[in-house]
């Protein structure tokens, strides 16, 4: 009677569809909750706009300043990119995941040398 009950519980459905994303699902002002941004210490806002080719385009800003970066590459829910400005030695890496209307972006690199290794988590 167990082996029964037991196949008959894992008949459902385990499989769910996979989640797609666009370039649609990321473009729009998110809010760094619970901190401020990586890179740009007094930003606590990211605008992302389309900038074509499954690309993004991210601005940072907040506390009187606004800072652009290079284009990042959307693939599915992730994202991808860097972060570069040679004149304050900024080389980061970037990569990220929406899931529940939640973007996280991962920072790993070095500016002025310094490591960086932090992760921003973001709401529209």
């Amino acid at each position: 009677m167990f082996g029964l009950s037991f196949v008959l519980l894992s008949c459902g459905k385990d499989d769910e569809e996979p989640v797609t994303c666009t370039v649609a699902d990321f473009v729009g002002v998110w809010t760094i909750t619970g901190g401020e941004a990586c890179i740009l210490t007094d930003a606590n806002t990211l605008t992302i706009t389309d900038a074509g080719d499954g690309k993004i385009k991210p601005v940072y800003s907040g506390g009187g300043v606004t800072s652009q970066y290079d284009n990042w590459t959307v693939n599915g829910c992730g994202i991808s990119g860097k972060i570069t400005d040679s004149d304050f030695g900024i080389d980061i890496t970037v990569t990220g995941t929406l899931s529940n209307g939640k973007l996280t972006i991962k920072n790993k690199g070095t500016v002025f040398l310094f490591p960086v290794d932090c992760t921003e988590n973001l709401t529209k």
